[in-house]
């Protein structure tokens, strides 16, 4: 039990890990094992603990109920430090909300293009403008889409812009 920073032999009980809980995650993880011992179904819990040293953790909480005879006779569990995953997967949210706030902000198209220009994604400010549905765009090439002037020009930019990149 090194997770919640407890001397090695030293095995918290079941309500032992509410010293180490938010008063609702605790409730949830009880309810997640109540019902697994129930309906015989695994669960997989996501919540924040407080170790002995005061260190704050993310932990997965899972739970896999064993049967013998058509009957839960015990739910093997683990506890897993997710710490650096929840970490990572905040710090992408926030800069994917900011790059969604650009957007918001800016009235131009920005497209995310294939080395031979198809379209893979792309983001508006406003989608009901577009002279063109949304669904038309991704996987066409801007050539497709372009008076053929402008889209030689963009092809030209897109293969200057990789090669760019490779240096």
């Amino acid at each position: 039990f090194a997770i919640q920073g407890l001397q090695p032999g030293e095995v918290p009980s079941l309500e032992g890990m509410a010293a180490f809980m938010k008063p609702d995650d605790f409730a949830r993880m009880l309810a997640a094992i109540q019902q697994a011992a129930g309906d015989a179904q695994p669960y997989s819990l996501q919540f924040e603990i407080t170790s002995a040293d005061g260190t704050r953790k993310w932990i997965r909480s899972i739970g896999n109920p064993v049967l013998s005879e058509g009957r839960v006779v015990r739910i093997d569990g683990a506890f897993q430090d997710i710490t650096e995953l929840h970490q990572v997967e905040e710090s992408s949210r926030k800069t994917n909300q900011i790059f969604l706030s650009f957007f918001e902000v800016t009235p131009d198209l920005f497209f995310v293009l294939e080395k031979d220009g198809r379209i893979i994604d792309f983001r508006s400010r406003n989608v009901a403008k577009l002279y063109i549905q949304p669904e038309d765009l991704i996987g066409k090439r801007v050539t497709e889409l372009l008076p053929p002037d402008v889209g030689t020009q963009f092809a030209q930019a897109i293969k200057q812009a990789y090669a760019t990149r490779a240096n």
